[in-house]
């Protein structure tokens, strides 16, 4: 079967099931495929001027270079596969991710806000479905062989959220209301790990991710239900009967999840341990060196290492836990660089958070940064300290508590650190030192 726009094609694929409806959808009509090509190319003889999707019969020219188009990526996938960046190391964070997946089927990617969990997730799920599928690192994929793996529905690569809504049904399997014709009346519906199972099923050759962003905020026994059993490795492909509709229903071993949990909210302990136990999970930690800027004197990355280092200290057992991310100073991947977008993200997302962890102590704020910046006895950030024309009092604001932060090699090697910021007036020790 083949998509197209009057004579150009946008696509091939193989038919794989009944024809379906569903009124949710945009395009309710539809029959579930396998995209065999994405490549653009134009019918050698016109035919279907008005069809979207529809088979070549007219004419055997046309059904020769639909055949060519699909077999001609495909030869040389060998050859590509060792070429040099398909056959580079894959970087450390998920080379870790794709040796715990050898072990445990699904794992879960946890640690304080902004350390990176989602992203490296999606980039282990990309990088390791690429290689698996095309031989072929994520860089290297053609434009249309990356629509097939990140395709929302029907990709070899999908992702859901939980919260305190997602149930069950929403995952594998329930019934939803729906109204037709002026009745309410409830349907069957197929949840996104459930498709993803069946697809995985009917082609065997592929692997497929299943991305579950903030898992932790999920009810996990209601939602995975039978699962609990079906997940381990050893019993992948061990048929249960689904209560809903009755059908039997496995996990088949070309199926992998890759999970996010953010422990500020919900520590690992408090997770079902039936669930813990059929998990692998690594932790993700701040990173402050990957933070190399310095801004008018103000060394990014050793700066956040000290905040945490108080952290943990006046924190106590929570404070691994509720570091300050590397990530909230790379807004869109791009290290922060002015001192006006450090004060708005220091001002609006770090320190509210910190509000947050402490329950309002502001007492407790204040031995973490410093008295020039919280003032305990009216309970309150310094905000005039980030008023335009106030931008060298800010950094010595940042500094005042943290003077071996000047010392560093980051702040050491920036022209233009005045003599006045390596020691600060009124300055106590760091604790954390």
């Amino acid at each position: 079967m083949a998509a197209a726009d009057g004579a150009r094609v946008l696509g091939v694929a193989r038919v794989r099931g009944p024809y379906q409806y569903n009124a949710a959808l945009r395009f309710p009509h539809f029959r579930q495929v396998e995209w065999l090509s994405w490549e653009e190319w134009k019918l050698p003889q016109q035919e279907c001027l008005r069809t979207t999707f529809s088979e070549f019969k007219k004419y055997d020219v046309n059904r020769l270079e639909m055949e060519r188009r699909i077999l001609i990526p495909a030869a040389p996938s060998t050859p590509r596969a060792s070429a040099p960046e398909a056959s580079a190391a894959i970087e450390p964070e998920i080379e870790e991710i794709q040796r715990l997946l050898t072990h445990k089927p699904q794992i879960v990617l946890y640690g304080p806000p902004g350390t990176g969990k989602t992203y490296w997730a999606k980039e282990a799920a990309r990088e390791l479905a690429s290689r698996a599928n095309f031989g072929l690192s994520y860089k290297q994929l053609p434009d249309f062989q990356r629509r097939q793996l990140e395709d929302p529905v029907a990709g070899l690569v999908r992702t859901c959220s939980f919260h305190p809504g997602y149930g069950y049904e929403d995952f594998l399997e329930g019934y939803r209301p729906k109204v037709a014709d002026g009745r309410l009346f409830f349907e069957e519906k197929t949840g996104i790990f459930k498709q993803l199972c069946k697809d995985a099923h009917a082609a065997e050759s592929k692997t497929y991710y299943l991305i579950i962003d903030e898992i932790n905020r999920g009810d996990l026994p209601r939602i995975f239900g039978e699962l609990m059993t079906g997940l381990e490795k050893d019993k992948r492909g061990v048929q249960v009967i689904l209560p809903v509709s009755g059908q039997s229903f496995s996990v088949p071993n070309n199926v992998f999840i890759i999970a996010t949990m953010n422990t500020a909210d919900r520590s690992i302990s408090l997770l079902d341990v039936a669930l813990r136990r059929r998990f692998g999970f690594i932790e993700i930690l701040p990173k402050p060196a990957l933070l190399k800027s310095v801004i008018q004197g103000l060394p990014v990355g050793p700066w956040l290492e000290a905040v945490n280092q108080k952290i943990r200290s006046l924190l106590g057992t929570d404070g691994r836990n509720l570091q300050i991310g590397h990530s909230y100073f790379m807004p869109n991947a791009q290290q922060v660089r002015s001192l006006q977008d450090f004060g708005q993200i220091f001002r609006y997302e770090v320190f509210p958070l910190l509000e947050e962890y402490c329950y309002g102590k502001y007492e407790v704020l204040e031995k973490i940064f410093g008295k020039s910046l919280v003032d305990s006895s009216e309970q309150r950030l310094r905000i005039e300290m980030f008023e335009k024309g106030r931008e060298d009092e800010l950094v010595h604001a940042l500094l005042a508590d943290f003077p071996a932060v000047i010392t560093t090699e980051e702040a050491v090697s920036e022209e233009g650190v005045s003599e006045d910021l390596a020691a600060p007036e009124d300055s106590e020790k760091d604790d954390g030192h």
